[in-house]
């Protein structure tokens, strides 16, 4: 008789795992979005550059970063950051990777050849002809089209403002600066 309960016990064990695996795969058949993640993907960086420049204050160094994290660098995301002297985070933008090419690369480029021109652009996007002092010259003129007067006019206002320039795709030239009025990278100038 003591074998009746130890059968039922495993009859019903047996039975609750396979429920729990039923409902295992209907949470599976549900899109990627809706379902939780218990573990932390790992990131795979292909490509990084990094550089240190007087940005958020003129006699301080920042770290300038620029990562290519993915599967395939045409394809990755790339994240550029600002650490300040302080080691504090003041400035990320992500985008796909492939905003880095531009007019310099053939549309009918080969993925290695894109590759290797996104690896290009990585290694010099904080050559020193991108950083500007004064970041906004006192003869330079506000344009509504490109910029955004309460930056523009706070950035041209601070003489030891430092501009940094990158290009992203084959017209979106962007300028930023750490605006010591706002307390923030703020982006003064964008255009072609």
């Amino acid at each position: 008789m003591k074998t009746v309960p130890a059968i039922f016990f495993i009859l019903l064990t047996g039975h609750l795992l396979v429920s729990c695996n039923d409902a295992q795969s209907e949470k599976t058949t549900l899109p990627a979005k809706s379902t939780k993640k218990t573990s932390k993907k790992r990131i795979r960086v292909l490509c990084a550059q990094s550089v240190t420049h007087a940005f958020s204050q003129k006699n301080k160094k920042d770290e300038f970063r620029i990562t290519i994290t993915g599967d395939s660098i045409h394809t990755a995301t790339a994240r550029l950051d600002i650490i300040n002297y302080k080691n504090q985070k003041i400035y990320t933008e992500s985008f796909p990777a492939a905003q880095l090419l531009n007019y310099e690369i053939s549309s009918s480029a080969t993925d290695n050849e894109k590759d290797a021109f996104i690896r290009k652009r990585v290694k010099e996007f904080f050559h020193e002809e991108n950083f500007k002092y004064p970041a906004v010259h006192t003869d330079d003129k506000f344009d509504s089209d490109y910029s955004n007067k309460k930056y523009w006019e706070a950035i041209k206002a601070d003489r030891s403002a430092i501009g940094f320039y990158y290009l992203l795709g084959e017209e979106d030239g962007r300028s930023i600066a750490w605006s010591k009025k706002l307390k923030k990278v703020v982006l003064y100038f964008t255009c072609c």
